[in-house]
């Protein structure tokens, strides 16, 4: 084989490597949005650290960055992606994003540039819906 035969040959290995990890990503990623992760217990009600819980909470004040969550769950997608799945044009995305990056909601990969909720984000948004569901049944 020549030396550029060679080099295809590898580079469809590293690719076929780099989608088995992809893969395993994305499946890892289900499997904690869908609570089969293990949660530590939480501190009794006085013990609440008021400053933090309104920090944790604070991302999902807003439409948007809720509409955006709901869009990852399901799992990672592109800035473009994002922009059509929502609606938001490029500033108001990259704003929303930005929030939900610094509250560690989610991430953006390092090598493919998708954005992943984290599940930290996940756990958010199922405990807004649990929240949803009860105030629901009260009315």
């Amino acid at each position: 084989m020549s030396k550029m035969e060679l080099a295809r040959v590898e580079i469809e290995r590293v690719r076929e490597e780099l989608e088995q990890l992809y893969r395993r990503i994305d499946s890892i990623a289900r499997m904690l949005h869908s609570g089969d992760a293990s949660l530590p217990e939480g501190p009794e009600v006085e013990d609440l650290p008021e400053e933090k819980i309104a920090e944790l909470f604070s991302p999902l004040a807003h439409v948007e960055r809720v509409k955006i969550l709901k869009v990852l769950y399901d799992g990672g997608k592109y800035f473009t992606e994002l922009m059509d799945e929502t609606g938001l044009s490029h500033s108001p995305l990259y704003f929303h994003l930005n929030v939900l990056q610094k509250s560690w909601y989610v991430a953006q990969e390092f090598t493919r540039g998708r954005y992943l909720i984290t599940p930290l984000g996940s756990e958010a948004l199922k405990a807004a819906c649990r929240l949803y569901k009860i105030s629901e049944t009260r009315r």
